[in-house]
C-alpha cells in the first residue's frame, strides 16, 4: 500500500492576527500558501469553510494559528519546508509566535487516498503529547516508516489513538506552565501564557 505523509502543526501568537505587529505574518498566509499549493509533492491542505486557509480555525485555544498538510513523502515536505519562500518566514517565527510550552508538531503517514480530518490531527497530537514519539505520532527528525507503525499497532499492550488520558510526563508540563504563568510580571505576556495550558471555558477561582 502506498502511504503519503501527514503533518499537523500549531503555534502560538504573540499577539492578535489584526494586530501591527503580526502584519507580515498575516500578509503572507495567501502568498505562501499558493506556492505551497504548486510545490512538488504537495497533496492537500486543510482550508476552513470560506477561507483560503485554516487560520480561523482555533481548536486549542484562540491564540493558536494551525497548519494541516498531506505530502507525497517525507522529502517533498522537507524540500518545501526549506525553500527560500517558506524559510524566509520561519526564521521570523519567533517575531510572531511563542516558543511552544507542548509538542506543536506532529506527523504520521496515511494511506494514499485518505484525507485526514481535523479529530484525527488532535489525536495524533495529543498521543505525541502523552506517549512522546512513536510510529503513530512524531516529529520531523524522527525517522518512522509506514511499515514500523503497521508493526506498533500490532504489539500487544499499546495506547490505542483517541486515548483521552494524559501522561504523566505532559500532566508535569502543563502544571509548570501554569505556574510559571502566575510567575510572570507582564500582564499580557501572563495571559498569552495561560491561553497554552487552560481551555477557552476554564474558570480560575482564588
Amino acid at each position: 500500500m502506498k502511504h503519503h505523509f501527514a503533518q499537523f502543526n500549531v503555534a502560538w501568537l504573540k499577539k492578535p492576527l489584526d494586530h501591527p505587529d503580526i502584519a507580515d505574518f498575516k500578509n503572507g498566509i495567501d502568498p505562501i500558501h499558493e506556492l505551497a499549493d504548486k510545490a512538488p509533492g504537495f497533496v492537500w491542505r486543510l482550508i476552513a469553510d470560506g477561507h483560503s486557509s485554516a487560520t480561523t480555525l482555533r481548536p486549542l485555544g484562540e491564540d493558536g494559528i494551525i497548519n494541516f498538510t498531506v505530502w507525497e513523502s517525507r522529502e517533498a515536505m522537507a524540500n518545501w519546508v526549506y525553500r527560500d519562500e517558506h524559510a524566509g518566514a520561519l526564521k521570523r517565527r519567533r517575531d510572531w509566535f511563542h516558543p511552544p510550552m507542548e509538542s506543536g508538531v506532529a506527523m504520521w503517514w496515511i494511506p494514499a487516498g485518505h484525507t485526514p480530518t481535523l479529530e484525527e490531527a488532535l489525536d495524533r497530537l495529543q498521543y505525541l503529547r502523552s506517549h512522546g514519539a512513536t510510529p503513530l505520532a512524531f516529529a520531523f527528525k524522527d525517522k518512522y516508516t509506514p511499515e514500523d507503525a503497521e508493526a506498533y499497532l500490532k504489539e500487544p499492550g499499546r495506547p490505542p489513538l483517541g486515548d483521552p488520558r494524559i501522561g504523566a510526563a505532559q500532566a508535569e508540563r502543563c502544571i509548570d506552565a501554569y505556574v510559571a504563568a502566575w510567575n510572570e510580571p507582564d500582564a499580557e505576556r501572563r495571559m498569552q501564557k495561560l491561553a497554552q495550558v487552560m481551555t477557552d471555558d476554564g474558570v480560575y477561582c482564588d
